[in-house]
């Protein structure tokens, strides 16, 4: 799981990059007229992260005939019989694109989360694997919505640092231009 922790931190990071970039961006005048506590709430409305709702209890297995392209091995493509499950999910895909990252024939289609296991396997064995993919999405999953409360938690308390690190530098150059001797 340390690729998706380490994709899933730089999102958040850039989240935290974007505000810091638009507190900034403000210019010193327009920034003196902000209701302090207003803007702070609209920062962390706008930032706040839904967590997307997967429903792993509805895995909907279909028969799939998959195109493998061909190799250096083989010139020729050929086909290969695969079972598709699909896990439907509601909300943002860009993070669940971190969940699924790595994971062998593991994807993202419109609304659905989906494997595809070989059909040469045996029943037992395609029993298993289906077993330990769903065990390893839910576990992702849970980690992910964890990550998602932690940011969302944690996000008025940041943002709140972001805009008294401006505000500081602001009355810090006000003061400089103050004590400047006049021409």
């Amino acid at each position: 799981m340390g690729v998706f922790e380490e994709n899933l931190n730089q999102y958040f990071k850039d989240k935290y990059r974007d505000i810091e970039k638009r507190i900034s961006s403000i210019k010193t005048e327009k920034f003196h007229e902000l209701d302090k506590k207003q803007y702070i709430n609209e920062l962390v409305e706008e930032f706040s992260i839904d967590i997307p709702i997967v429903n792993f209890s509805k895995i909907d297995p279909e028969m799939a005939r998959i195109h493998i392209e061909p190799t250096l091995k083989h010139f020729m493509g050929s086909y290969e019989d695969r079972i598709k499950y699909k896990i439907p999910f509601d909300g943002d895909s860009q993070l669940l694109k971190y969940m699924v990252l790595g994971m062998d024939k593991t994807k993202l289609e419109k609304e659905y989360i989906y494997f595809e296991i070989t059909k040469e396997n045996n029943r037992e064995n395609v029993n298993i694997i289906q077993k330990q993919t769903k065990k390893t999405l839910e576990s992702k999953y849970e980690l992910l919505t964890n990550k998602i409360k932690e940011y969302n938690e944690t996000l008025q308390n940041k943002i709140e640092e972001k805009y008294d690190k401006r505000n500081k530098k602001i009355s810090d150059d006000d003061g400089f231009l103050d004590s400047l001797d006049d021409l």
